[in-house]
């Protein structure tokens, strides 16, 4: 069962550096730029106890994914400047398990590239965003939740009150 939470991102002194709160069934979001040489742990609020975050590395690309607008998502991707794949690398979207689109990467002379999607072509439900390169290693992996756009509303009605056993039921 999901788990609604709040806590702290703290590091090693156990100073906190930001807040962390689910806001949909253990769902949340919160922003960390790590200190290179410095452990994060997150720690909730009712309890002492730390978990230990993976560490950051020294290079790499981070991947953000901005889901707030009304129409649109916006994929920002930002690289160390001294590193610069070889290997060309690729944006995969999915969801339920099944590859929406992909996406060939273009860097900006900034070392950024910014990938913008209209939420109307994506799949209600989490989509998955994940950045790789031809040897299939991955750089960074995001999820995201597209809303329900349209309810459906029905009704059903019994053209009876009751019904005998095995009599046939109809509805309309």
């Amino acid at each position: 069962n999901p788990l609604d939470f709040k806590g702290n991102i703290v590091n090693s002194r156990k100073e906190q550096i930001t807040t962390v709160n689910t806001s949909h069934q253990g769902m949340g979001v919160f922003t960390l730029t790590p200190v290179e040489g410095e452990s994060y742990y997150l720690q909730g609020d009712t309890e002492e106890k730390m978990y230990p975050l993976p560490a950051a590395q020294p290079l790499g690309i981070s991947m953000a994914v901005n889901n707030l607008q009304d129409e649109d998502l916006s994929i920002c991707l930002m690289r160390h400047p001294q590193h610069a794949p070889t290997k060309a690398l690729g944006l995969t979207t999915m969801c339920r398990g099944r590859i929406i689109r992909f996406d060939q990467i273009h860097w900006e002379a900034d070392n950024t590239a910014t990938i913008t999607l209209k939420k109307a072509d994506l799949p209600e439900g989490v989509n998955q965003f994940t950045l790789f390169d031809t040897e299939g290693r991955v750089y960074a992996d995001r999820l995201t939740f597209i809303p329900i756009r349209q309810q459906i509303n029905f009704s059903i009605t019994n053209k009876k009150q009751e019904y005998r056993p095995k009599e046939k039921v109809e509805m309309s």
